[in-house]
């Protein structure tokens, strides 16, 4: 008797040992969620790598209706069967990992947002209140002022287009903004101070564990982030858009030198340069200053600069006094000198304050929401919206959550 209760006691035991060791060994569930206009397709590199590297199996990843609002997207999200599964949300689907999250009874075990406004999209706002259309209309009415001037309408707007001065900014970056923002409710739902921004989701506190990586792309955002949304690459619209700034000053130098050597026409030539150099300010300075303040990343401090204004008015009334405009290199020299005045400009600096190019760090960090209290927060340098489907950096930051190197304990993912 006592030997068959021997053999029955160590049956058990290895039983249990073999059970413990099964269970530690079960891979953990992971489900997918896109961000606002988006498709499964966003996470499946990532999604692939995981699979393959960790002891992690795909528990969903699918295509869901977004434009609905936040709650309807999040409502076609399924339920995990266990509380290990780790939800991933790349922009808008973070704000939906946070709704289920406080909507549904221990759903999963973790989140991890990827560039999420958390505490909203300024960019939502923005669109709704026109500011991105009057941004488009101004710059593209800037960018085209030297060529029409130069050239005429017609030719100039040829010239222009033809140049790759504004055509994919306009017509594949805004663009690609306004078809999946525009008149939406889950648009609606995401724009800073909205009913939805300021209901319990994101005020209540959470113990859940919640990593928060935040996008930081390096100066000039906008070309950047405009380079990837045309398949160019990071720097492809950077370089073509220096590439148009040196033809616009160029433009402008000569337009200048032909005021100095050729007085008899001075105004003509100097309303060529003062086109010139609108479209060139634009294209390396105006453009930043003004999507930074599109998606609320503009930095605080002001610059403030003095600049020798040329009144081309007051030029031409001076000149006008001698006869039929013919005045002499003397006289030009005499009229521009008190044409000139001093002008001080205060303006944002140009420099991007930390932004992955369409969401601004704090809310992509969480820093004004109660509920992100406890999330740890990993920088993405160099990596902007766009990119975080497949950048380098982002590969190597999943790394460190899963071996425990950052954030907290319950991300660490055995490899296989």
């Amino acid at each position: 008797m006592k030997k068959i209760t021997l053999t029955i006691s160590i049956y058990l035991f290895l039983l249990l040992i073999s059970s413990n060791t099964s269970s530690a060994q079960t891979d953990r569930g992971s489900i997918y969620v896109h961000g606002l206009g988006g498709d499964n397709t966003q996470w499946q590199q990532w999604q692939a790598l995981f699979n393959q590297e960790r002891r992690m199996t795909t528990t969903s990843n699918l295509p869901y209706t977004s434009t609905n609002g936040v709650a309807n997207f999040a409502a076609q999200v399924p339920t995990p069967a266990n509380n290990r599964t780790i939800i991933f949300g790349h922009s808008t689907g973070g704000v939906v990992a946070r709704h289920i999250e406080r909507t549904r009874a221990n759903p999963f075990g973790g989140i991890i947002t990827a560039g999420s406004p958390m505490d909203g999209a300024r960019v939502s706002n923005n669109l709704a209140n026109g500011q991105i259309a009057g941004f488009i209309t101004n710059g593209l009415d800037k960018v085209l002022r030297g060529p029409r001037r130069q050239f005429g309408i017609t030719q100039g707007t040829l010239f222009a287009v033809t140049g790759h001065f504004f055509k994919d900014l306009a017509e594949r970056n805004i663009n690609l903004v306004l078809n999946i923002m525009q008149g939406n409710a889950t648009s609606a739902d995401l724009a800073e101070g909205s009913a939805y921004m300021n209901n319990g989701m994101r005020v209540a506190a959470s113990v859940m564990p919640k990593i928060h990586i935040y996008g930081n792309e390096n100066s000039p955002v906008l070309w950047r982030i405009a380079g990837i949304a045309a398949n160019e690459g990071d720097g492809g619209l950077v370089d073509a858009t220096q590439q148009a700034y040196d033809v616009c000053n160029t433009f402008k130098l000569v337009s200048l030198a032909k005021v100095i050597t050729q007085p008899w026409d001075a105004i003509r030539f100097a309303w060529h340069a003062d086109g010139w150099a609108a479209s060139a300010n634009w294209l390396k300075d105006e453009s930043e200053r003004g999507w930074n303040d599109i998606i609320g990343a503009s930095i605080p401090a002001t610059i403030t600069t003095t600049s020798q204004v040329l009144d081309y008015n007051q030029l031409n009334q001076c000149l006008s006094v001698y006869a039929g405009g013919q005045a002499t290199y003397e006289q030009y020299m005499y009229c521009q000198q008190q044409s000139t005045h001093a002008v001080n400009y205060t303006f944002y600096s140009p420099v991007n304050g930390q932004s992955d190019g369409f969401i601004k760090a704090p809310s992509q960090t969480g820093y004004n929401s109660p509920w992100s209290g406890n999330a740890t927060r990993i920088e993405a340098l160099g990596v902007n919206h766009l990119e975080m489907r497949n950048h380098p950096v982002m590969g190597g930051i999943y790394s460190e959550i899963f071996e425990g190197i950052k954030g907290d304990a319950f991300f660490i993912t055995p490899i296989r």
